[in-house]
C-alpha cells in the first residue's frame, strides 16, 4: 500500500487489488504448528490493517499537502469496497472524516457529527437499570418480599445469635445476587432496606445488610427522607410532620453509629436561627398574655339593659388555671413548624432508641442557643417516657404489687433487718453480701444522672404530665423512708445523698410543674408527703428558691 501511493503513474489498480485479495485469503487461515516445534500462529485482519494504514498515509498527505497521494488513497479505498475486501460501513467506522468526504461516502460532515454522537452517547451513556414502573420489576419485587418477610418471621420469632448470624449471611449474599442478576440501583435498594427497617426496627439480621452500603450513603438517603417531607410541608396548607417510625429509624442509626447526629443534621428543617427565633417570639408572647392577667380597665363600659345610660365597670383579663391554655396560644400566634421542627424531634428519636449520652448531648446544645427542646409537646412526652423506663426498676422494688397500692415500709425493713433487734432473730436471712448491693443497685438507678439530668430538661413542662409528677413524688418518697429506714445498712451518707437528690429534683422540675399544673389535691398531697419528708432547713430553702424560679419565668 506504501508503495501504491509513493508512486507517481498508478495506473495498475487491479494487479494492487488482486495482490490484497490473495494476501486476505492467506491471512484468514491459521498457521499449522509443526509437531514439537514452534507456537501457534496469529491470524491477521487484512481488512483492518488496510483500513488503519490507509487512515495513518492519509493524515500524512494531509500535513504535507500531497493532493496526488491522497487522491491515490481515496483510489485504493474505492477499490478495496468495490473489491469486496473491506465494506462501506468498516471504511465509515474507522476513517476520518475529511477522508471519508473525499470518497463521497459523507457528503455532510455536520449531519455525520451530530449522528456519530448520538450513537457515542447511547452507547457509553444511556443508563440500563431496572425500572419499577417497566416490565423489569422482578429484581425489586424479589427483594421487597423477601426483606418483609424475613423480618416479620425475625421479629415475631426472637431468633438467637447464631440463628441472626447465619440468616444474616444467607440474606446479605442472597441480595447481593439480586443487585448484580438484576442490574438493580443501590440507591434504590438502600431505599428499600431502610424501609423494611422502619417497619421491623427490631430484626436484627437485616442491621447486618446496611454493611454492603457507605455510612455517606445511608445518612443521604435518611437525609433526603426527610428532606421529603420538608418539600411536602412547603406545598400543603399546613406542614407535614415525618412519622415517628422514620425517628425510631434515625435514633437506632445514631445508637449503632452508623453516622453521626451532625452529618443528619444537615438534611434537616428548619436551620438553628430560624428555631431559635420562634422560640425568642414565643417566650415574648408568653410573657405579654401574663402581664395582661390582673390588669384594670377603669375606661371601659358596659351599657345597661333596658337604659342607654353606661356604667364604668372594672374590666380585667379572665385569669386561667390552666396554664396550657396560655401556651397553646402563644404557640398558635408564632411560627409552630419552627417550634416542632425536625432538628428538635430528632431528641425523640434518640430517646426511644435509650441513647441517653446522645439525648443529653442534643438537649444541652439546644439549650445553649435559648431553646428549651422540651417546649415541643412530642419530645416533652418522649422525656417522660424515658424517665419513667429509668424509675421502673425502682418502682418495682418499692412497689411489688403496682405503684397504685400502698408503700409497706416493713416489707423493705424485713429485708435489712437491724444488727441485735428481734427482727434480725425472727426473719430470714433474705439478702446478705452480694445480694445487698445488688439491691443497692436497683433502687440507686431511680437517682441516676440520666434521670436528674433529664427531668432537669424536662423542667416546667412536667405539669403536662400529673400522672408522671405523682409517680415520681410518690418514688422519691419511698426512696427517702427506705434510706432512713435501714440507714445502718449503709450510713448516713447515703440518705444525705437521697435528700440532696430529692432537693434538686424539686427545684428543677416538681414545684414549677406544681404551680402550672390545674387544681388537684391529690397531686398537691404527693408533692407534700415527699417534701414532709426533708429537713426543714431545706424545705424552706427550696421554698425560697420556687419563689425566685417563679418571678423569673414568664409561664410560671
Amino acid at each position: 500500500a506504501k508503495e501504491w501511493v509513493g508512486k507517481k503513474d498508478n495506473t495498475d489498480l487491479g494487479g494492487f487489488l488482486e495482490e490484497a485479495k490473495v494476501l486476505n485469503q492467506a491471512c484468514t487461515k491459521p498457521y499449522e504448528r509443526a509437531e514439537g516445534k514452534g507456537e501457534e500462529g496469529y491470524v491477521l485482519d487484512v481488512e483492518q490493517a488496510l483500513i488503519e494504514i490507509f487512515s495513518a498515509l492519509w493524515l500524512r498527505s494531509e500535513c504535507s499537502g500531497d493532493t496526488q497521494a491522497q487522491d491515490s488513497i481515496c483510489e485504493a479505498l474505492k477499490g478495496l469496497v468495490w473489491s469486496g475486501i473491506t465494506s462501506k460501513e468498516v471504511v465509515t467506522a474507522n476513517c476520518d472524516k475529511s477522508l471519508l468526504k473525499s470518497l463521497g461516502f459523507e457528503m455532510n460532515i455536520e449531519q455525520f457529527t451530530v449522528r456519530e454522537r448520538r450513537v457515542s452517547t447511547k452507547l457509553f451513556y444511556k443508563q440500563n437499570k431496572y425500572n419499577l414502573l417497566a416490565e423489569e420489576c422482578e429484581g425489586y419485587a424479589k427483594l421487597v418480599s423477601t426483606l418483609s418477610t424475613f423480618g416479620h418471621y425475625s421479629e415475631s420469632n426472637h431468633l438467637g445469635e447464631e440463628v441472626t448470624s447465619a440468616y444474616s449471611k444467607t440474606l446479605k449474599d442472597f441480595v447481593e445476587c439480586l443487585i448484580g442478576r438484576f442490574s438493580l440501583d443501590p440507591n434504590r435498594v438502600l431505599d428499600l432496606v431502610l424501609d423494611v427497617l422502619e417497619e421491623f426496627p427490631h430484626a436484627n439480621a437485616l442491621w447486618d445488610l446496611l454493611g454492603i452500603f457507605t455510612s455517606s450513603d445511608i445518612v443521604h438517603i435518611v437525609g433526603f427522607k426527610f428532606q421529603g417531607y420538608k418539600l411536602d410541608a412547603a406545598q400543603a396548607t399546613g406542614p407535614e410532620e415525618a412519622p415517628l417510625s422514620l425517628y425510631q429509624l434515625a435514633g437506632n442509626l445514631l445508637r449503632k453509629q452508623v453516622f453521626t447526629s451532625a452529618d443528619l443534621v444537615a438534611h434537616m428543617s428548619p436551620t438553628n436561627a430560624e428555631v431559635a427565633d420562634a422560640h425568642a417570639q414565643l417566650l415574648s408572647s408568653i410573657k405579654g398574655k401574663a402581664s395582661k392577667i390582673g390588669q384594670v380597665n377603669l375606661s371601659q363600659t358596659k351599657t345597661k339593659e333596658g337604659s342607654g345610660t353606661g356604667i364604668p365597670v372594672i374590666g380585667a383579663a379572665r385569669m386561667s388555671l390552666d396554664a396550657s391554655k396560655i401556651y397553646l396560644e402563644s404557640m398558635n400566634s408564632a411560627n409552630a413548624h419552627y417550634l416542632c421542627g425536625q432538628r428538635l424531634r430528632l431528641c425523640i428519636s434518640a430517646l426511644d432508641s435509650s441513647d441517653w449520652d446522645g439525648t443529653l448531648a442534643l438537649l444541652d446544645f439546644w439549650k445553649k442557643r435559648g431553646v428549651h427542646a422540651t417546649a415541643d409537646p412530642e419530645v416533652s412526652q418522649a422525656v417522660c417516657a424515658a424517665v419513667e423506663r429509668l424509675l421502673q426498676p425502682a418502682i418495682q422494688k418499692l412497689y411489688p404489687h403496682g405503684i397504685a397500692h400502698a408503700f409497706r415500709l416493713q416489707d423493705i425493713e424485713r429485708e435489712w433487718p437491724e444488727p441485735g433487734s428481734s427482727k434480725e432473730r425472727d426473719a430470714p436471712k433474705v439478702v446478705q453480701g452480694e445480694a445487698i448491693r445488688d439491691q443497692l443497685a436497683v433502687l440507686e438507678c431511680a437517682m441516676s444522672d440520666w434521670v436528674k439530668n433529664l427531668l432537669s430538661h424536662l423542667g416546667i413542662h412536667l405539669y403536662r404530665h400529673p400522672e408522671l409528677l405523682a409517680k415520681l413524688c410518690r418514688c422519691l418518697r419511698s426512696l427517702l423512708d427506705v434510706y432512713r429506714a435501714v440507714k445502718h445498712a449503709w450510713g448516713n451518707e447515703m440518705v444525705g445523698r437521697v435528700e440532696k437528690f430529692t432537693g434538686a429534683l424539686a427545684e428543677s422540675c416538681i414545684l414549677p410543674a406544681l404551680s402550672l399544673t390545674p387544681a388537684n389535691p391529690a397531686v398537691t398531697m404527693e408533692v407534700w408527703e415527699m417534701l414532709s419528708r426533708l429537713p426543714y432547713q431545706q424545705r424552706f430553702l427550696l421554698y425560697g428558691r420556687w419563689r425566685q424560679t417563679t418571678e423569673d419565668m414568664p409561664l410560671m
